[in-house]
């Protein structure tokens, strides 16, 4: 995270983003790289401190506890243990 509440964002530019825009804009949006890139220095350079972008809230709440599956998964880690408890008493031979 960046000052205050401010997250910073990382823009990774690599293989095949070129094609973003033209490629299933149906699928992937019709924005192309060339007018991300674009905006983003629109607002590196006239100082505006926020860039505004829609996140889903189960996503933003994995992002902001740095949880990935396995994190996730290791929520659920005393559950995970009582169900494998329970296998082995009724099923001893799986």
């Amino acid at each position: 995270m960046g000052e205050g509440n401010i997250a910073t964002v990382l823009v990774v530019n690599g293989p095949n983003l070129n094609t973003l825009g033209t490629r299933e804009p149906s699928i992937y949006g019709s924005r192309t790289l060339a007018s991300i890139i674009e905006e983003l220095a629109a607002h590196a350079l006239n100082g505006t401190p926020s860039f505004a972008f829609d996140i889903a809230p189960f996503r933003k709440y994995c992002l902001l506890n740095g949880l990935d599956d396995i994190g996730l998964t290791m929520m659920k880690a005393d559950k995970i243990e009582a169900f494998e408890a329970a296998r082995k008493q009724s099923s001893p031979w799986l």
